[in-house]
């Protein structure tokens, strides 16, 4: 069976150098996640620190946001965990509300200890919001030693247990290499082609290809190249496959039945059930109305949340960020109501996002 793709592989990238199977691939979207907060205010610059720790992982990108009021941010400097840092002058004036592009992190391989912030503001003080990009997480599949004399072919079997993968690369080490092309073959039968026809210098990579069909899991993958004529030194041959990312975990907090027209209720959570980075309400039953909520901390004062929206039965709010994510909540004030329904009486659920 593995004969049998090979020949039609190398088929393929000899006559038609064909660049990717007809499969729509889904674009990569970046989940943000928010890292820490961290207030400024007085006169001249603050110079603030968010501590981020290793329990956060890798972080390929930030941003940050203004929240409360205007903010002028004067630099940056990520540091992290191996003693490294990245200095990153902004000179950005951001309203409230307003964030900064995204900033490419160089150490993207290494965890981020602590962010310092230079920024000042007028008036009021202000908060300012770190989010973060978390980084691939690249898992070697296998690797090899080659020689190529004319164009040669390797396979790379997957190991069980391995994966699943959403998008893989080769890379190359001690030699450069030319890659014409690669096949990702599934456990159902079918596979995946993908055209480089590319130098890839030692130590460089391909750029990830995305695979359309990763949840049925990988049989083996098929890397066809040439090595530079003359070469008596052999290049070494990389694949890593980038791994799903986990699934947010949401942890229901409590639920309250919702009154008529205005209505407020308490959901009391308390520290067993430990700290979170987000909350989200889910509505059942019929359509409510939610106005505000306020997140009281076991310590510290309590995040207001202004809400402002109507929420279909079924239906759910964005994830709401919380300031407050390294103290437990004591409780979950809310601010809602609904109109009277043939449908019966509605329900407001509160989840928890570890």
């Amino acid at each position: 069976m593995i004969w049998r793709s090979t020949v039609a592989f190398l088929a393929a990238i000899l006559v038609s150098m064909v660049c990717l199977s007809s499969a729509t691939l889904a674009q990569r979207t970046d989940a943000w996640e928010l890292l820490g907060a961290t207030r400024i205010g007085g006169s001249g610059f603050d110079l603030d620190e968010i501590d981020v720790g290793k329990r956060r992982g890798r972080f390929e990108k930030i941003r940050l946001r203004a929240r409360s009021n205007n903010v002028f941010i004067r630099a940056l400097k990520v540091v992290f965990n191996n003693g490294e840092s990245q200095d990153v002058r902004l000179g950005a004036r951001l309203r409230e509300g307003a964030q900064t592009a995204p900033i490419d992190l160089a150490g993207a391989e290494h965890f981020i200890k602590r962010i310092e912030i230079a920024a000042r503001t007028r008036g009021r003080r202000a908060v300012v919001e770190v989010y973060g990009v978390p980084a691939p997480e690249w898992v070697l599949i296998g690797s090899r030693n080659v020689r190529g004399y004319g164009m040669s072919l390797s396979t790379f079997l997957v190991p069980s247990g391995k994966g699943p993968f959403t998008s893989v690369r080769v890379q190359v080490e001690r030699q450069d290499l030319y890659i014409l092309g690669l096949r990702v073959a599934y456990k159902n039968g079918k596979a995946q082609d993908f055209r480089v026809r590319n130098t890839i210098r030692k130590g460089r990579s391909t750029r990830p290809f995305e695979l359309s069909g990763f949840k049925r899991g990988i049989e083996h993958i098929e890397v066809v190249y040439r090595a530079r004529p003359g070469s008596r030194k052999r290049s070494r041959i990389e694949v890593y496959g980038e791994k799903e990312p986990p699934k947010p975990k949401w942890e229901e907090l409590g639920c309250q039945k919702v009154g008529f027209f205005a209505d407020r209720d308490i959901i009391r959570v308390g520290r067993k059930e430990g700290k979170f980075s987000a909350i989200q309400l889910r509505v059942s039953g019929a359509t409510v109305y939610v106005q505000d909520l306020k997140v009281v901390y076991e310590r510290g004062s309590p995040d207001n949340i202004r809400v402002r929206a109507q929420i279909r039965a079924g239906g759910e709010t964005r994830p709401l960020d919380l300031r407050g994510e390294r103290r437990a909540i004591d409780r979950i004030e809310l601010s809602y109501g609904s109109k009277p329904s043939t449908r019966g009486q509605p329900a407001v659920c509160v989840y928890g996002h570890h």
